[in-house]
């Protein structure tokens, strides 16, 4: 049985027994004054996630830079909205420091997080220390008008691990040559129908169209969602490159349309097993559907055993 003190001055969520290690949530506790805390009557290294989401981490850096050195066992950390930034040059602002002490990390949410903006300009060294994640949050973090600065390129580069990645979405911005070498990328979620408000989505996915370039660089890529991201037109070749994808998500894009996103559906890859369309347009039916299949000579209705139109 875990004590409701065991982990103050947070909650414990739950522990392993035999191994001592705990599950902590700190979320929305406002007694941190805005770092992390100090627990009283268990180690850093005994925790093995920790949700510090909805709590404003001004004071992050201010005792020391390396504010996670001591915890060896962390695999999952939640610091969603809690005002860490890349730019802001104060005691929230985190760099190739701060994640010093994680490198078994698998999990990392750093969304909600507006002053966090991930492109190219950002410091490649940031996410250094994280040898061991394999997936990374990280939506309503960079707003639209970065667009300049593209999609990250080098901030990938040592992390060899990552299967799973959610990223905001440009407009007519391609991901870079550098996801040609990310092998274990499996799935990439651009998504706006997290963003809060609702109404800001498109200060942060707001893809538009979908060219022949965009995801040309994602060949290892077997899941692809673009969620509520106000797509209006896919290119015929947009999926051309994408040989592994299995899982494909275009719903919620309301005024994509089931006809202008049929456009693309020629380069999708033989192997494609299920393909979301969720209120992309209402009253299509089943023979509307087969119409769109069939006129694609690639693929089969076979193929599409899971496909969905929902109106």
């Amino acid at each position: 049985m875990v004590h409701n003190n065991t982990c103050a001055p947070c909650v414990c969520i739950s522990k392993n027994e035999t191994a001592g290690l705990y599950n902590v949530s700190c979320a929305s506790n406002p007694t941190l004054n805005g770092q992390i805390p100090v627990f009283k009557h268990i180690l850093e290294e005994q925790i093995v996630q920790l949700d510090m989401s909805n709590n404003n981490l001004q004071n992050l850096t201010s005792q020391t830079k390396t504010p996670f050195a001591n915890f060896s066992n962390l695999m999952d950390l939640n610091l969603f909205n809690t005002s860490i930034n890349l730019r802001l040059n104060n005691t929230a602002t985190i760099d190739s420091e701060t994640f010093v002490g994680l490198s078994g990390i698998q999990v990392l949410n750093i969304s909600h997080n507006v002053d966090l903006p991930l492109t190219n300009k950002t410091n490649e060294h940031v996410f250094n220390h994280l040898t061991s994640l394999k997936k990374l949050v990280s939506y309503q973090t960079t707003f639209i008008y970065h667009i300049n600065h593209s999609y990250p390129s080098n901030l990938w580069r040592n992390l060899h691990s990552l299967q799973e990645i959610w990223i905001d979405g440009f407009t007519l911005e391609p991901f870079s040559k550098d996801f040609l070498n990310m092998s274990s990328l499996k799935c990439v979620v651009m998504s706006g129908e997290f963003i809060t408000p609702s109404e800001e989505y498109p200060d942060f996915c707001d893809m538009k169209k979908i060219t022949d370039d965009t995801l040309a660089n994602l060949i290892h890529v077997t899941n692809l969602s673009v969620v509520h991201c106000g797509v209006l037109s896919i290119s015929k070749n947009a999926f051309r490159n994408m040989a592994q994808l299995l899982k494909l998500d275009l719903s919620q894009n309301y005024q994509l349309t089931i006809e202008k996103a049929s456009t693309g559906f020629t380069s999708l890859p033989h192997g494609i097993q299920t393909l979301y369309l969720d209120s992309v347009e209402k009253n299509y039916f089943f023979r509307m559907r087969c119409k769109y299949i069939h006129e694609n000579s690639s693929i089969t209705v076979a193929h599409f055993i899971n496909f969905f139109v929902i109106g």
